[in-house]
């Protein structure tokens, strides 16, 4: 597992290894818990086909309105954001 700057929450490589945001632990917890059951389910089910969905309704019955509700938070990527600056000030 690794904890780094990614523009996204999580996700999970396919040699298994997953992978958070740092930043995921200022998410209200129960969002934060949404994110990390929903990677680890990938180690078994590495598509969002049925049987992860209903995998995910056996662990979180409510993981649908959870994802709405992370869509609501945005992952700063602190390099992307510098490099952004940066252009804006070459202008």
């Amino acid at each position: 597992m690794f904890i780094t700057d990614t523009k996204r929450w999580g996700y999970t490589r396919k040699d298994g290894e997953v992978v958070f945001n740092w930043q995921l632990s200022a998410l209200p917890p129960e969002i934060g818990e949404y994110v990390v059951v929903h990677e680890l389910v990938h180690l078994v089910y590495m598509n969002h086909k049925r049987s992860f969905h209903s995998k995910m309704v056996s662990l979180i019955p409510d993981y649908k309105v959870k994802e709405k509700i992370l869509h609501n938070f945005i992952a700063i990527n602190p390099k992307f954001e510098n490099e952004h600056l940066r252009d804006r000030n070459a202008e």
